[in-house]
């Protein structure tokens, strides 16, 4: 006679099972650890568009919005708006949710961080508050409020087009501190990463100078506050 054979399984066969089941699992985590990386770069990247797309949006508006304020002292009289090839200084309303669309002093500049890369930061200040403001301040005023415009890049500088003098050709210039005019454009240069291409630059047209201002705004200085003279 033949013996039955009890049910159930070997030892051996449990193991197997568990091996296969245990390859399965670990591939379906692997799965999912890829899936999961590749969802937090798409979201990081996505974030990342936006912060550009949202920097470029208010680096472009507050350009565009200068205003020609004239502030004169005695019979002195200059234009506030100064640039160099790596700072811009000028005059626009910030947006609305941010000062109430109120005018305010701008100052542009790259800020330098680690291996090569910094932000584009911006500091502000209320314009009312000009006449205690040194002819120079900016980045370095303890008064001015500071934000990042664009984080994450490579230097960033100005030129500018436009007629410094009557008579004179239109062309680009490496600084503008013009007292009388607002240049035509402003353009923005970015340097790119080494192993990247490099940013396409930035060109803005001032509707200040596009569009008839009938009168200039006009600050009258009186006496020079808490340092101003300098």
């Amino acid at each position: 006679m033949f013996r039955q054979r009890s049910a159930g399984f070997t030892l051996v066969e449990v193991l197997v099972a568990l091996t296969i089941l245990a390859l399965i699992l670990g591939t379906i985590l692997g799965s999912l650890r890829v899936t999961s990386r590749s969802w937090e770069t798409a979201m990081a990247r996505a974030d990342g568009n936006e912060a550009l797309r949202l920097g470029l949006h208010f680096l472009r508006r507050e350009i565009e919005q200068a205003v020609p304020i004239h502030i004169t002292d005695g019979d002195h009289r200059r234009l506030m708006f100064q640039g160099t090839s790596n700072r811009l200084q000028l005059v626009a309303p910030l947006p609305a949710h941010t000062a109430a669309g109120a005018l305010h002093r701008l100052t542009l500049s790259w800020l330098a961080a680690e291996e090569g890369r910094g932000a584009l930061m911006v500091a502000y200040q209320p314009l009312h508050s000009v006449r205690d403001m040194p002819v120079n301040a900016g980045m370095n005023d303890p008064a001015a409020e500071m934000l990042p415009v664009i984080e994450g890049i490579g230097p960033v500088s100005f030129r500018y087009y436009g007629k410094k003098r009557r008579g004179d050709p239109l062309q680009w210039h490496a600084a503008w501190n013009n007292e009388s005019r607002l240049p035509k454009l402003v353009q923005v240069l970015f340097d790119g990463d080494r192993d990247a291409p490099p940013w396409p630059e930035v060109t803005v047209a001032l509707r200040a100078d596009t569009q008839p201002v009938r009168a200039p705004f006009v600050i009258e200085l009186g006496t020079p506050k808490h340092g101003a003279e300098e």
